[in-house]
């Protein structure tokens, strides 16, 4: 097993150090703003290898942070990735047809992209896109039983663009990466909304988790991982290299059927969210700080 030093960035020194809600505030939200459709994650695990230098990319490319020896060894894992598409077709005039990538998305997933706009990761970076809908006036008159669910062969991106070299010319090929735009937003005394905020204020926590006054117990693995929702490459890959372990903290992870024996007793936290799924999903900076504590006490052997 790899040992790693512990070394910190000048933003995680800031918020360990408790220069407090504000600097956590930042994290989350800059968290929150992130992009990592499941199979594209290496721009996330960019972002983590700067907060946290000593990190290592495994081969499945989890950005892993080993430190402490002895037993018990254990895992502490956040899933970087989140549910999209990627470009799918290019039509003659210009607009961009997708298919969607991951398992078991959310229900009314799709939906929730109807006239939304959207961000295609394009080769020479994001392209901002509009999810066109049906006219309702072109609409009306049809029947109720002749309705369907909108759904991924229904999304048609619209580039402003004329023909496929118009799209060619914005960079944006078959396979690019597309999701929800992300923007954040504060509301109230401690609330941000988002796609995916819980699980991204989940993991800006398990890094605000690791200060310089962390006293760990035996061995412990912190890893955010790839394509939980593609068969769970990336929590298998740091099994299989790392493990076994004694025992696992899984931090708000899509694991519902599948179990691997090497992560041992599995535990489980995650931040309270609103509109769970929705792309106001809602969570409260002082859950966010709870995680924090929780996941701290935990790796310290208090829990």
């Amino acid at each position: 097993m790899i040992r790693v030093g512990f070394v910190f960035s000048f933003l995680i020194v800031a918020v360990l150090r408790g220069a407090g809600a504000q600097d956590l505030a930042q994290l989350t939200e800059r968290f929150i703003g992130m992009t990592a459709v499941s199979g594209f994650e290496q721009a996330m695990a960019d972002s983590l290898i700067q907060l946290l230098p000593a990190a290592q990319r495994d081969r499945a490319g989890n950005v892993v942070l080993t430190y402490g020896d002895g037993d018990p060894v254990r895992a502490v894992v956040c899933p970087m990735d989140e549910w999209g598409y990627v470009v799918g077709g290019v039509h003659n005039d210009g607009y961009v047809s997708v298919r969607r990538v991951g398992r078991g998305s959310p229900p009314f997933f799709d939906q929730n992209h109807a006239a939304r706009r959207m961000t295609i990761w394009g080769r020479n970076g994001p392209v901002t896109a509009v999810v066109g809908i049906a006219s309702t006036h072109l609409r009306r008159g049809r029947g109720s039983q002749t309705e369907r669910l909108f759904d991924a062969d229904d999304i048609y991106l619209d580039l402003g663009a004329d023909s496929p070299n118009d799209v060619a010319n914005l960079g944006v090929e078959m396979l690019n990466p597309i999701a929800m735009e992300k923007a954040p937003h504060l509301y109230g005394s401690s609330l941000i909304s988002g796609p995916e905020a819980g699980q991204r204020s989940a993991c800006a926590a398990l890094v605000a988790a690791n200060t310089d006054g962390l006293r760990p117990v035996g061995t412990v693995v912190i890893a955010f991982t790839v394509e939980s929702r593609l068969g769970h490459r990336g929590l298998s890959t740091l099994a299989n290299g790392y493990g076994p372990f004694d025992r696992t903290l899984l931090i708000d992870y899509p694991l519902t059927r599948r179990t691997l024996e090497d992560l041992g007793t599995v535990e489980r936290l995650t931040v309270p969210t609103k509109y769970d799924g929705w792309q106001v999903e809602t969570i409260d900076l002082n859950d966010v700080s709870s995680a924090v504590t929780e996941i701290r006490r935990w790796m310290e052997g208090v829990r």
